[in-house]
């Protein structure tokens, strides 16, 4: 039974991957949606997509500066700052914001993790 126990705690956590100096941002799997929540020192913003919304966020993420807009949930603004990456994170009315700094190779690794979790989503769905 302990065994049993493990093996589910271990695949539900399988499904969740943190980005961000601090880990500031949560990306999980929740039923056949991904819930991406960014937090920050006076505000979080959590936002409910599906797969293919995130997929095609992460492929638009991909540029020096880019904008994801999700009617009814949110916005995600990538802006290039010299050599780093600001990552802005906004509820639709923009009453919570939080931004998340990352280097060059933590965007590449938080844009592989939300396509990884996109594709894992979507093989859910079908």
């Amino acid at each position: 039974m302990m065994f049993l126990a493990f093996k589910v705690f271990a695949a539900a956590t399988a499904a969740v991957v943190h980005f961000g100096a601090h880990d500031d941002v949560r990306v999980e799997t929740l039923g056949s949606n991904i819930r991406i929540t960014a937090y920050g020192p006076a505000a979080h913003v959590p936002l409910l997509l599906t797969p293919r919304q995130v997929d095609a966020c992460a492929r638009e993420l991909g540029g020096e500066s880019a904008r994801c807009s999700f009617v009814g949930q949110g916005t995600i603004v990538l802006r290039r700052d010299g050599a780093a990456y600001r990552m802005t994170f906004a509820d639709p009315l923009d009453a919570n914001v939080v931004d998340i700094d990352l280097d060059e190779a933590g965007l590449h690794s938080a844009l592989d993790e939300l396509r990884t979790l996109a594709e894992s989503g979507a093989k859910v769905r079908r």
